[in-house]
């Protein structure tokens, strides 16, 4: 491996870890709020945001239930009697908004079916499609509409180096990303069977 984590081995540049080394999932933290007295709100750590900002951003849960993006974030430090109260009214609230699904086993458990117990949770469609009425669309020149944006997040070929043709010589290069359109949504569609996959990079 030549010293390096197989990530960087197959990826071609070194991981970056510093995102996730001072604060931990659902802690307690302040966040910058420019609407507040205070300039700060109490919240819940949830990760970071890679797709927000050019720095450090992470996901942060608001008593209300949003999940909002901040890049200024801090550890609460003093357990003063009023961070005590801040956060159990933050319970309080966002617990209101998206409910406690830790407490609700114990109400609801007589009315648990234990094959299925998520069950209740999602509307039954009646007008479900049999797999065998499932119509093949034949895409115009073979060539099915592009990828959603966040396709390329997780695309295998970023990152590969490749070795390419240059004016009589061969030359080392890598994949950065994928091709886009005027739009910005990426060009082409992936695909198991590498005839019809479309994408460019």
């Amino acid at each position: 491996m030549d010293g390096v984590t197989p990530h960087e081995k197959v990826m071609g540049y070194t991981p970056d870890i510093s995102e996730y080394l001072d604060y931990t999932w659902y802690q307690w933290i302040w966040y910058y709020e420019p609407k507040s007295d205070h300039r700060q709100e109490i919240g819940r750590w949830l990760g970071p945001a890679h797709s927000c900002g050019q720095g450090l951003a992470y996901h942060i849960l608001t008593e209300k239930g949003n999940v909002i993006t901040r890049s200024t974030v801090s550890n609460i430090v003093d357990e003063t009697d009023e961070v005590r109260r801040l956060k159990s009214e933050f319970t309080r609230s966002m617990e209101s908004f998206i409910g406690n699904n830790s407490k609700s086993t114990e109400d609801s458990s007589d009315n648990c079916n234990q094959e299925n117990p998520y069950g209740f949770r999602f509307d039954i469609d009646n007008d479900a499609v049999d797999d065998d009425d499932i119509e093949f669309v034949s895409y115009i020149g073979g060539v099915a509409p592009s990828d959603p944006p966040y396709a390329e997040l997780s695309d295998e070929h970023i990152g590969l180096q490749v070795n390419l043709p240059h004016k009589g010589e061969m030359v080392h290069g890598k994949v950065v990303e994928r091709e886009k359109n005027p739009d910005g949504s990426l060009k082409g569609k992936s695909n198991p069977n590498p005839v019809l996959d479309s994408r460019g990079y």
